[in-house]
This record gives C-alpha cells, structure tokens and sequence, in this order.
C-alpha cells in the first residue's frame, strides 16, 4: 500500500549546512573524506538516481552550493524569520516503477517552483535493509527568493 511522507527542514541564515546538504543529497564527496570514512560516495551508495539544479543565478555558475552558501550568508538577520532555505523530503510510491517515479519527481519540480524558484533535487532510490523493498524519495533543497531575470549580486539577490 502506497504511502507518504513529507519532512521540511529550514535552514536559518548565518548557519554553515549548505555544502554539506548539497554534497549530501548529490552524494559528490569529495575523494579526502572517502579515504576517512566520513561519506560513502554515490558511487558505492548506489541509491542515487538523478540529481540537478534548476533556475539558480548566473552568479553561481550553476553550482548548487554556492547558492546555498551565499543564501545562508546573506539572508542572516535580514529578514524575521532568516530563513536562508529549506529541505524538503518527500517519499514516492514504491508501486511505481524508477521511470513513472522520475516523471512523477519531473511533474512536482514543475509545480514547486517552476521556472523561478532555485532549487537543487536528488531522487534516490535505497533498498530496505532486508533488500526486499525499494525506498523511492526525493531531496529538495529550495529557496523562495524568485528569479526575475534582473541580475544582481548574490548580497542583492538576497
């Protein structure tokens, strides 16, 4: 039986969770913190099954958590709730197969935040410990701070 479950976490301004959420739910550890153990890469996890980011600034290059980053940085105290960004996990229906899973993730990145919320997703996909059961669910980190295709600044933009 299909089920759901939804979790948001908000990350505050002036925190330092950022890289490490982005590195996280992208599973890109870099080679030193494999080597001590800390991360186990996508590589061996094994559960990742498409990551990206989507209507993020010119100014970070399209990298997630240098988005991120500058959110946390800049958002601190600026407004009443410093809110820098939020993460957002939502399982998928193990009764779906990886594909209609994937459009279902596609249809929800639309809906969420369209062509003007920055965002980065992870759809994961592990095993149950018993190996019995897939554990489809999607990682959303996202910002509310829209793009208006005005370029500013990331102390601007946010």
């Amino acid at each position: 039986m299909a089920h759901l479950h939804f979790h948001r976490t908000v990350y505050k301004g002036g925190g330092q969770a950022a890289r490490g959420r982005v590195t996280y739910i992208a599973r890109e550890a870099q080679r030193a913190a494999v080597r001590q153990l800390t991360y186990v890469a996508g590589e061996e996890r094994g559960d990742l099954v498409e990551t990206g980011s989507r209507n993020l600034p010119a100014w970070s290059q399209g990298n997630a958590a240098t988005y991120f980053q500058a959110a946390e940085q800049y958002e601190a105290k600026r407004s009443i709730a410093w809110t820098a960004f939020e993460e957002w996990k939502i399982t998928l229906p193990r009764e779906l197969t990886q594909r209609q899973n994937t459009v279902l993730m596609e249809s929800l990145l639309a809906v969420i935040a369209g062509d003007r919320l920055p965002l980065t997703y992870a759809l994961h996909c592990p095993s149950t410990l018993d190996g019995q059961h897939a554990q489809p669910h999607l990682h959303l980190l996202i910002s509310a701070r829209q793009q208006d295709g005005i370029e500013r600044s990331p102390a601007q933009h946010f």
